[in-house]
């Protein structure tokens, strides 16, 4: 069975690790941070609509 061929089980994971890594910096270094300022800026939308009623 071809998944359980060592000659490609080194090239697997290494692809595998790369596409996660590349997946988690991508996560962190955009969505995050846009993520963050969207739902502060709600926040505080909220409380300055409350707060004026």
């Amino acid at each position: 069975m071809p998944q359980f061929d060592t000659m490609t089980f080194f090239n697997q994971v290494f692809w595998l690790l790369l596409i996660v890594f590349n997946f988690y910096l991508v996560v962190v270094r955009f969505i995050l941070p846009s993520l963050a300022f969207s739902l502060k800026s709600r926040i505080k939308h909220l409380k300055v609509t409350v707060e004026s009623k």
